[in-house]
């Protein structure tokens, strides 16, 4: 049973539908249970998609996906990342001593921990803090007796910064950028990627409608052979008719059986791929196709008037989901290509270092001199390095031009084929839409032929094949209309996604779904 909103309800009246083909309560329990809480006790595609959404293998991927997307962004934070270290040390020396004025039996036991945390302007700071203890012997001969255990303490503070090849962090910020701007792209490509498993599942939807509308096209057809068959019969026995006629009208009524057996054995087979795909209780597999209502809707007059008018088609989007895809893999690109040009620089840093130490027979002396700065220290350290043929920077920095052109080129690409989809995708709403129109106007007008030509073959005025080829002819207009149905939908949904409004209908659904479950 199938239900066509396109209209009013007496539009679906004149398709053929009833109400009570297939009784609700005839529906297996759970069937009722879950068309209870649907429009229209119907499965439509707004049910289709919460399902997919909600328990489809496939969008679960999509899910996976969209977790990772600030992966690149992570990666790119780690030049900056905060690190905490830490160490033990214990050194038990018993070697012979190399001079008789050498300390032998030396012990050493210490401990040290730290932070490091880079910059985005290229610098680095480390802070260290070690105590300790050692004791050690000295040789007797001397006459100095032995210090004993005594305990060391030590705080430093370490700055470092790049001069040339990051100076003041123009590689490291760009690498964020270029991080930032690919987690960017990420996100839009599973967006992208949702709006196309958005029309796949809906193509699948539209198909169970679909063959469900042709399986009733398919039983119409068999009803009016049906009444042909007995007709014919009654005129052969009157006289009115041959035999070859009823020959011709029963091998038309068988194969008209045969059409409907394989109708709704496509039925059947698209709705078991909608049960297993949507999960849906497994005792739905049992149920016939043709006995769960499917619903379609009319299509919003604003989707027409997004496109304008035929002939006079409004300017496309200035972007969409793959467009700024694109985008932002070129901005990811342009920055990847900086930092590796700067990668080709010299390294020239400067280190400057402070400290502090203690040693005491008191550790917590120790520590609090060294922190303190009693016995400070300061270094500093300037540093220069050049790879004299710098093959790597240069195979890297080759590759991020390269990454940086194509990326520059398909974001244009796409840019223009947006430019190029929007006008046929417009152009193809409003031809699916007048042909819609006229092929129902077309199958109106042979439903009707085929009533009269049967009138006036029951009266006697033409020949069994006559009738025949109005009637295959009204079965064969009803099929072309009812495809129309689903070709302009398919339209009506690629305009939306080329306008980045599926998306936005996938969160509506979402919300709402959330809601429902709270």
């Amino acid at each position: 049973m199938f239900l066509l909103t396109v209209g009013s309800t007496s539009e679906a009246s004149n398709l053929g539908w009833r109400a009570n083909d297939y009784p609700f309560e005839k529906l297996p329990p759970k069937a009722q249970k879950l068309l209870k809480t649907l429009p229209h006790r119907a499965i439509d595609l707004e049910t289709v998609i919460k399902s997919g959404m909600a328990k489809s293998d496939s969008f679960q991927s999509l899910i996976a996906a969209k977790a990772a997307i600030q992966a690149n962004e992570w990666m790119a934070q780690g030049a900056i990342d905060t690190t905490f270290f830490a160490s033990a040390n214990y050194v038990d020396d018993r070697h012979e001593p190399m001079s008789s004025f050498a300390a032998s039996n030396q012990q050493n036991r210490s401990f040290a921990l730290g932070l490091m945390k880079g910059f985005s302007t290229g610098t680095r700071l480390t802070s260290q803090l070690s105590l300790g203890e050692f004791s050690y012997e000295l040789p007797t001969g001397l006459g100095i007796p032995s210090p004993g255990t005594q305990s060391s303490g030590e705080f430093s503070i370490a700055l470092s910064q790049d001069l040339w090849r990051n100076s003041f962090g123009q590689s490291t910020s760009r690498k964020l950028r270029a991080g930032a701007f690919m987690s960017a792209a990420n996100d839009f490509a599973v967006t992208d990627q949702m709006e196309n498993w958005f029309l796949q599942l809906s193509e699948v939807f539209y198909g169970a409608w679909l063959s469900q509308s042709q399986a009733r096209a398919a039983r119409s057809s068999v009803t009016r052979s049906e009444r042909l068959a007995e007709i014919t019969r009654i005129k052969l026995k009157r006289g009115t008719a041959e035999r070859p006629d009823l020959l011709q009208v029963e091998a038309n009524l068988a194969s008209a059986k045969v059409n409907l057996q394989n109708a709704e054995k496509r039925v059947d087979d698209v709705w078991r791929k909608l049960v297993v795909t949507l999960k849906f209780p497994l005792e739905w597999l049992n149920i016939s196709g043709m006995k769960v209502p499917v619903a379609i809707y009319p299509i919003p007059r604003q989707t027409f008037a997004t496109c304008g008018k035929p002939g006079q088609i409004s300017p496309p989007p200035a972007a969409n989901s793959l467009t700024n895809k694109h985008q932002q893999m070129a901005l990811a690109a342009k920055n990847s290509l900086e930092a590796s040009q700067s990668e080709m620089s010299p390294e020239l840093s400067l280190e400057l270092k402070a400290s502090g130490n203690s040693i005491d027979s008191e550790s917590g002396t120790a520590l609090n001199e060294s922190i303190q700065g009693t016995h400070p220290q300061i270094s500093a350290l300037l540093k220069f390095s050049v790879p004299l043929s710098n093959s790597l920077a240069k195979g890297q920095a080759l590759n991020a031009y390269k990454e940086q052109r194509q990326a520059e080129a398909l974001a244009s690409m796409e840019q223009s084929n947006l430019q190029i989809d929007w006008v046929n995708a417009c152009a193809n709403l409003f031809r699916a839409q007048s042909a819609s129109s006229e092929l129902k106007k077309a199958y109106l007008m042979q439903n009707e032929r085929g009533q009269l030509e049967e009138k006036r073959f029951r009266n006697g005025r033409i020949t069994a094949p006559l009738v025949i080829r109005a009637e295959e002819e009204a079965t064969g207009a009803e099929l072309i209309w009812l495809q129309s149905e689903v070709d302009l939908r398919k339209a009506a949904w690629q305009v939306k996604k080329l306008k980045g409004e599926i998306e936005t209908y996938m969160t509506q659904l979402a919300s709402t779904s959330n809601s429902s479950n709270k």
